[in-house]
């Protein structure tokens, strides 16, 4: 489940033309990229990803819990390589008793 904060602040320049580099992402626009890409990568995974992304000024938080440690990480790298992403913090949690994958 791909969850929504609502903390993001309105953007004037969010209807910028496409390729403009001196405009700023708007905040909602990051979440729904970074939501997007997330659910993109779910696609065919059976493992449960239950990720709340909060985005202020641009800084990206993930919160929630992930299945293993690799998949905590490949979610930050592709947080970050979306447009207008500043900062990523990832604040995703692993169950203790979360196997490695392919371990089990």
């Amino acid at each position: 489940m791909i969850g929504r904060n609502n903390n993001d602040k309105m953007d004037k320049s969010a209807g910028a033309a496409p390729g403009a580099t001196s405009a700023r992402v708007s905040d909602e626009r990051i979440r729904e990229n970074v939501e997007a890409h997330l659910l993109h990568a779910a696609q065919g995974h059976s493992e449960s990803v239950d990720v709340i992304v909060e985005v202020q000024e641009g800084n990206v938080t993930l919160l929630g819990t992930v299945p293993h440690s690799v998949m905590k990480h490949q979610i930050e790298e592709m947080a970050a390589s979306c447009a207008g992403v500043r900062r990523v913090e990832n604040k995703l949690n692993v169950p203790l008793t979360a196997a490695w994958p392919g371990t089990t």
